[in-house]
């Protein structure tokens, strides 16, 4: 289950993609658990998950800033996933993030910096990515996919099969780098 806002500047679009994909927008906990049982994947505006917690994060947009509100939305796990990938904006964030995740007894986490805090990985660079499994936290370094200077659809494909492969980790369908890198190249065929 993915949960976010959908709109706001740079996500006007968020709707045509999910809609080029599949994923369905959903608007009850019933229509997200038929959605998971039928695809294995449901987006949920985080209106319709937290409507409080949407109000506050819409804070963003008259304030010009991120809140600590931004960093919890990150936390919630509402469907109880066995898994998942958080995106942090600050890096000191990082370990109070894996913390709380692990208080709110998640049992795995991938959790790096991500893009405006976004749990997307830039394939362009290399990154540490922490692994929660249980109580223990693993540092696991990520190697670049593309140059910088990539052309957009090199680098939109390296952005999927880099975010991919931290969910395969994330998953333990790959014990370790170079396993998720492989298993994300074999699936983005």
């Amino acid at each position: 289950m993915v949960h976010g806002l959908p709109g706001g500047p740079g996500r006007e679009a968020i709707g045509a993609g999910l809609a080029e994909t599949g994923i369905p927008i959903t608007a009850t906990d019933a229509e997200t658990r038929a959605a998971l049982d039928r695809g294995g994947i449901a987006f949920v505006p985080t209106n319709v998950l937290a409507p409080g917690l949407a109000r506050l994060l819409g804070l963003r947009g008259i304030l010009g800033l991120r809140s600590p509100m931004n960093t919890v939305a990150r936390l919630l796990n509402p469907f109880a996933a066995a898994a998942g990938v958080d995106g942090v904006f600050h890096p000191p964030y990082i370990h109070l993030h894996l913390e709380a995740s692990k208080r709110l007894n998640r049992p795995r986490l991938a959790v790096l910096k991500g893009g405006g805090g976004e749990a997307e990985r830039r394939p362009e660079k290399p990154i540490t990515v922490h692994l929660l499994r249980g109580a223990t936290v693993e540092e696991l370094l990520f190697p670049a996919l593309c140059a910088a200077d990539a052309e957009e659809g090199v680098q939109a494909r390296a952005t999927v099969q880099a975010t991919l492969a931290l969910a395969l980790l994330a998953l333990g369908a790959a014990e370790t780098v170079t396993e998720a890198e492989a298993a994300a190249q074999i699936l983005m065929v």
